[in-house]
């Protein structure tokens, strides 16, 4: 990793998001229990969430998808957590991300489904 990636990571981050770009599961439990906000984006879009996927932190991303993370956020680039993993080659990422995609979906059209 050069010097000017890991400025990048940290310049106007919050705690969330570094700890999950290191991978400090124990630190993203904590903050997201003292009501961190899981999708707060940089300026360039980048939320906690690219973060986990990015470096594969498997643990980190279900956590963050558990807790509520928005799968449908893209970064300026129009890169999608879902991209990143791909990018990265990060299968597992890939799957979990898929699957809780395909979940929401499932949910947003039960949900929408008006009763009369």
């Amino acid at each position: 990793m050069s010097v000017d990636y890991a400025f990048d990571v940290v310049a106007r981050s919050t705690p969330l998001h570094i700890a999950c770009f290191i991978g400090r599961t124990d630190i993203v439990l904590s903050l997201l229990d003292h009501n961190a906000s899981i999708n707060m984006a940089k300026e360039d879009g980048t939320t906690p969430l690219f973060y986990a996927c990015e470096v594969r932190h498997y643990n980190i991303v279900r956590i963050l998808l558990d807790k509520g993370a928005n799968l449908e956020m893209c970064r300026l680039d129009n890169k999608s957590p879902l991209n990143i993993a791909t990018d990265n080659r990060h299968v597992d990422v890939e799957e979990i991300v898929t699957n809780y995609q395909i979940n929401q979906n499932k949910h947003s059209k039960v949900s929408s489904v008006q009763m009369y």
